[in-house]
């Protein structure tokens, strides 16, 4: 097979004509070398070995295998590479610009790969530009053109982690698993639980300690139960159950054993049964009536409107007061207890 080799005493040198198309069995740019690929290349695979850069554009590639242990940047016009497979080695860095979130190949990088994408263990992965994106906006930066995952993760990169937009100031989450469900993908569509843990300074993401099941002050309550309530992931001290119960008349035969809690607002209401249900942002609080705490949920329970809120402590953005009782008043004996759990 023949091979090109760039070795390092090379300063530069560019690969690729629009007269002359130049053919190579393989292309081997050592460390020291910068190698300008151009769609007049055509090569069954490049390896860029640690300490090379290759900056590349274009369609000619689009059976190439690719493996980078040194640097890839697409070239700045047009901004668009297409390989076979690319594998990112240990020392490798894929370094990708991004000035604006209309236009792949005008507006930003973007790289489509007809083959397999492989990130080994210590892959980096780097953004450069001014560009910034809106909220609820996302651009793909990896095309995974078939139907197979992208295989591992760069380095300190975990799914959902928060990445700065180089110079505009801004963050966007990146993921594996966007677009079509296989692609790099980065955008600012965050969850409200999302939203709600970068408000309170958490870290979100698979490394970050956002995962509802986190207890990030170790006070005993996880980010579902402080979510849950509005309560501060952070607090210094442990937080309070903010839940009043009261035995109030509300026109019922007999006074009315109560229940009022702080809930997600716009929480659906599944209506009055044995065990009804509130549902907001991936949060189900399950409201239980028992008369013997046996777990059986036993009794009806309803809501009552408006909320029993007077001289409770006000509420953050985003939550508001609910009430709850048992709807049978001739009970001697009832509880009210809720149960939280994520929701699809």
């Amino acid at each position: 097979m023949k091979q090109t080799t760039l070795k390092p005493f090379f300063l530069a040198a560019t690969l690729g004509c629009t007269a002359l198309p130049l053919l190579a069995g393989s292309i081997q740019i050592k460390s020291g070398a910068r190698a300008t690929i151009g769609g007049g290349v055509t090569a069954t695979s490049i390896h860029a070995e640690e300490g090379a850069f290759i900056e590349a554009s274009g369609s000619g590639l689009s059976s190439t295998a690719v493996r980078v242990d040194g640097t890839l940047q697409v070239s700045a016009s047009p901004k668009q590479l297409e390989i076979g497979d690319l594998t990112v080695g240990s020392t490798g860095v894929i370094d990708m610009a991004i000035n604006g979130y209309l236009i792949p190949g005008t507006d930003y990088d973007e790289i489509t790969v007809h083959g397999a994408i492989t990130l080994e263990q210590g892959a980096s992965f780097f953004i450069s530009g001014t560009g910034a994106l809106p909220d609820l906006g996302s651009i793909i930066l990896l095309k995974n053109d078939g139907a197979d995952p992208i295989i591992g993760k760069f380095q300190d990169i975990g799914e959902g982690t928060l990445l700065p937009l180089a110079e505009s100031g801004d963050s966007a989450k990146l993921s594996y698993a966007g677009g079509d469900g296989n692609d790099l993908e980065i955008s600012r569509r965050f969850t409200a639980f999302e939203l709600w843990a970068l408000q309170h300074g958490l870290t979100i993401g698979e490394y970050g300690n956002s995962s509802l099941s986190d207890d990030p002050n170790s006070d005993g309550k996880n980010n579902l139960w402080d979510f849950a309530f509005g309560k501060n992931p952070l607090a210094s001290v442990v937080s309070s159950v903010p839940i009043y119960t009261a035995i109030k008349d509300l026109g019922d035969p007999l006074p009315a054993f109560t229940l009022t809690m702080p809930v997600r607002a716009n929480a659906v209401w599944s209506g009055a049964g044995a065990s009804p249900t509130l549902t907001k942002d991936s949060i189900r609080y399950t409201i239980h009536g028992d008369s013997d705490l046996q777990l059986n949920s036993q009794l009806v329970v309803d809501e009552v409107s408006p909320a029993l809120s007077d001289g409770l402590p006000a509420l953050d953005a985003g939550y508001v007061y609910r009430t709850f009782k048992l709807q049978d008043t001739t009970q001697s004996t009832g509880f009210l207890f809720v149960e939280l759990e994520e929701s699809n």
